[in-house]
């Protein structure tokens, strides 16, 4: 997991050092998210406020979970975990409204490691 600025200095890195594909499979080229290379998965997010970047298991980390708020007048059905709602106005129109309020969990701490002094 990198910041957008480090994650943008490792594509340079990657590109330079010839670890990724010329034509079509080529991040600087396509755009295309997440990058495979060197055996690992290399992924940036806008939401992560570290300095460091971080060496994740994804498959050990943990996942989400579905949160029930309990707010009034929402209903769910089935395991989706989708929660509706419908209003009537006055007017006879209807505002419907959906959302899934997930968190986060995590199931092994020490499946993700801070990695420092990477020059990024």
């Amino acid at each position: 997991m990198l910041k957008p600025t480090q994650y943008a200095k490792l594509i340079r890195i990657l590109v330079d050092d010839k670890a990724l594909p010329r034509e079509q499979g080529n991040i600087a080229v396509t755009g295309n998210l997440p990058v495979d290379a060197l055996g690992f998965t290399w992924v940036t997010s806008p939401f992560y406020t570290g300095t460091d970047p971080l060496l994740i298991d994804r498959d050990q980390l943990g996942g989400v979970a579905d949160e029930k708020l309990g707010s009034p007048g929402y209903a769910s059905f089935g395991g989706s975990g989708v929660e509706t709602k419908s209003d009537r106005h006055r007017d006879d129109k209807y505002e419907l409204r959906a959302r899934r309020v997930v968190v986060p969990v995590v199931t092994e701490p020490l499946a993700g490691v801070k990695i420092t002094n990477t020059g990024l």
